[in-house]
């Protein structure tokens, strides 16, 4: 087989896949930015930074991240957590990833133009 035969393949299989479900890229972005959420608020309530600089996130990561904490209202752009209890701090999480799962677009609003997910809804 030749290359441009399996590209075809493989843009078809992907195709399919997108019409079987079409939030499945959606959903795996905010279930992977809910757990970087969550690992950013426990560096908070353990005391350490959680900007960009000393982040172990990659930045599109850690902006996703941040943006579904500002989606639950624990974060605010510019001074960081807003909250050191830890029950309220997930219980806003857990609200955050549901209103994202609930209108995906809502979280790319919070995200700066250029640091969108390259690939949130297929372009075919």
């Amino acid at each position: 087989m030749n290359v441009a035969a399996l590209i075809t393949e493989n843009l078809a299989m992907k195709r399919q896949a997108h019409r079987a479900d079409p939030r499945a890229e959606s959903t795996r972005i905010i279930e992977l930015a809910y757990e970087d959420a969550r690992l950013l608020a426990a560096e908070h309530l353990a005391g350490l930074p959680t900007s960009r600089r000393y982040s172990p996130l990659p930045e599109r990561r850690w902006r996703v991240a941040v943006a579904l904490a500002h989606l639950g209202g624990v974060y605010d752009f510019g001074k960081g957590y807003t909250s050191r209890d830890p029950d309220h701090l997930l219980h806003c999480l857990e609200l955050g990833r549901q209103r994202a799962l609930d209108n995906p677009p809502r979280l790319l609003t919070r995200l700066p133009n250029s640091r969108t997910p390259k690939r949130f809804y297929p372009r075919w």
